[in-house]
């Protein structure tokens, strides 16, 4: 099915440097300036996504501190959901007019400060509900500025691997939050007793649960100080960057990334084309696999501690390496993607290495979970889920580079709305999967495979469509 292409000017192969084009630069060291940016942006959602879980870990002793029920707890949990869904657009919007530096900092410091603030307000709920629904709102600005500053300093042709590697440091602090928060927490307990939420007596709260919040957000403050010393919004005023690198990345950033045909010049329409971006099929084919990809680890992130638990007897809360693993994995695989991808297209099209790219990476992902759900050896279902997890994060070298390849002049502003439309899954996966399984200690084997399917579907699903309407070249109606 072929898509409207933009006008375009023969411009050679890049490797070539053919047409006029430059090549990539010899001899330029480890840590190129392109490079730099891609590395600071990945420290940057390690410090996003560990503000973000740190509650989830910290939450338990907070419940029996100041006498939450369950109910609560999840207003608790959702209240950041609030303020992150219907910020995206704004944040894409700002991101374009003063920069993407400016917001991504800003996202970031706002989220920091507002984390070291936690301890304080959480004895009053309407406080706490205030103040995570902010931080929502600082972090949903971080991912559209990024996708801005990506069209300004990603070469076309090693587009996959930078953009992949930056967006998988949110899998990085993902995993390594949790053990640290887990070790934090345990540090240190109070004398008194409660009943816990199964009637057990228990003695204890832990009273360095405020600790976790001090050190993410000091964390935070840090990146930023950082990021505004070293990082530029355009290549063109970053100092100390060399004349080659320079020319490089400025000749072949708004490039098509297609290396095997000639190359589209990309006009860049007077406004953001935001008819096209909620209508053209293309779009619509990252939003499905974007939201199948985050309905998948919400699905995950949420109840795999309670699967451990009771289906398992896996005590994943106690555990560093089976909470880490996963999504260390995660990580790995994601960077690993982008780099392989970014070969695969001096070989074949850009629209069959993402197709490629997406459907190993969901097949193998639905097909492992499902087979979990019948697994009764305990350790092959760790693996089974560790490689589900794991193999999930390939996708995101194919469906977050799309934004992209499709709207290089408006990728901040089409990523808002996809990531406006994929996190309501944050919202709606938790009820849907809870109404499922019902009350955590009586959810049977038939229900946890239910989940498992739907997820499983949802991947399959959306290969369909992303095989289907995806375009791997520039659409003229999104620019």
């Amino acid at each position: 099915m072929s898509e409207p292409l933009l006008p375009h000017e023969p411009q050679g192969k890049l490797e070539g440097g053919s047409g006029g084009v430059p090549t990539k630069p010899e001899n330029e060291g480890w840590l190129p300036k392109r490079r730099l940016i891609s590395l600071l942006m990945m420290f940057g959602f390690w410090n996003v996504y560990a503000m973000r879980v740190n509650l989830s870990s910290a939450v338990e002793p907070m419940q029996e501190k100041y006498g939450w029920d369950e109910a609560t707890k999840g207003l608790v949990l959702s209240s950041f959901f609030w303020g992150y869904v219907p910020f995206q657009v704004v944040g894409g919007l700002i991101a374009q007019r003063v920069g993407g530096k400016v917001v991504l900092g800003a996202g970031i410091a706002v989220t920091a400060v507002l984390t070291l603030a936690i301890p304080l307000c959480a004895s009053s709920l309407n406080a706490l509900y205030a103040l995570r629904a902010l931080m929502g709102a600082g972090e949903a600005v971080t991912y559209p500025a990024a996708n801005v500053l990506y069209t300004q300093w990603m070469p076309s042709s090693e587009r996959a691997a930078l953009v992949a590697f930056a967006n998988a440091g949110s899998y990085l602090g993902t995993a390594l939050a949790f053990p640290i928060c887990g070790e934090v927490i345990g540090m240190a307990n109070d004398t008194s007793t409660y009943i816990d939420s199964k009637g057990v007596q228990q003695t204890g709260i832990s009273t360095t649960w405020p600790s976790v919040f001090y050190i993410f957000g000091a964390l935070g403050v840090c990146w930023v100080g950082a990021w505004q010393l070293l990082a530029t919004a355009t290549p063109e005023e970053m100092k100390g960057m060399r004349d080659d690198e320079l020319r490089f990345v400025v000749a072949t950033r708004g490039e098509d990334a297609d290396a095997v045909m000639e190359k589209v010049t990309v006009a860049k329409s007077a406004s953001p084309p935001w008819r096209a971006f909620l209508t053209h099929r293309a779009a619509w084919a990252i939003y499905i696999n974007h939201s199948a990809s985050n309905w998948g680890a919400y699905t995950l992130l949420t109840f795999l501690p309670d699967y451990m638990d009771t289906q398992l007897n896996f005590d994943i809360k106690s555990s560093g390496v089976l909470s880490m693993l996963p999504y260390l994995l995660m990580f790995l695989c994601s960077a690993g993607a982008g780099a392989v991808s970014d070969r695969l297209v001096r070989r074949m099209s850009v629209r069959r290495v993402r197709i490629l790219v997406q459907c190993t990476s969901f097949w193998l992902a639905g097909a492992t979970l499902i087979l979990t759900g019948y697994m009764e050896n305990s350790s092959a279902a760790v693996v089974l889920l560790t490689i589900s997890i794991g193999i999930s994060g390939m996708s995101a070298a194919a469906y977050n580079t799309n934004y992209i390849d499709v709207s290089p002049h408006y990728a901040g502003q089409i990523f808002s709305i996809g990531n406006t439309i994929a996190n309501i899954t944050g919202i709606v996966t938790p009820i849907v999967t809870g109404q499922i399984l019902g009350d955590k200690d009586s959810a049977s084997k038939d229900k946890w495979r239910s989940v498992f399917f739907i997820s499983a579907g949802f991947y399959g699903f959306a290969t369909v469509v992303w095989i289907l309407f995806m375009s791997g070249k520039p659409v003229a109606a999104l620019n």
